[in-house]
């Protein structure tokens, strides 16, 4: 699931990178966790079939919540580049959503939401830690 991975990678290392979210206390409890996400997440692209309009709306409601999550951490920065990434990001995800949905191709969609939906609930996490 080659393809798979890269797209997960691709949208989720810039949204945690610039959004950030919850963080383990050492490096190699985070990476464990990091691995068996990738893992959960492959394996419910690959297994689960969920319906392409709950995916799509799941996607759409998780990327509003992350934007304004980078919108409240804007506040709290000096400079504002972090949640314009964010937001540059979550732009190409949902023209890439629309493309998927056109096309037909729910196992893509089923890993957007996935990656949307974990980024979203990471960073709620961060706040309640």
């Amino acid at each position: 699931m080659l393809k798979q991975t890269l797209l997960f990678f691709l949208f989720f290392i810039p949204l945690r990178s610039y959004l950030g979210g919850f963080h383990l206390r050492k490096y190699r409890d985070c990476y464990r966790m990091s691995c068996l996400t990738l893992a959960a997440v492959l394996a419910v692209t690959r297994f689960a079939s969920f319906d392409m309009h709950v995916s799509c709306g799941l996607i759409v409601v998780s990327s509003v919540g992350i934007g304004l999550e980078a919108g409240l951490a804007r506040k709290k920065q000096e400079s504002g580049i972090y949640a314009l990434v964010v937001w540059a990001v979550l732009v190409i995800l949902l023209a890439l959503t629309a493309v998927c949905y056109l096309r037909r191709e729910q196992q893509t969609l089923v890993l957007l939401c996935c990656v949307t939906v974990i980024v979203l609930v990471s960073k709620r996490a961060e706040r309640i830690s």
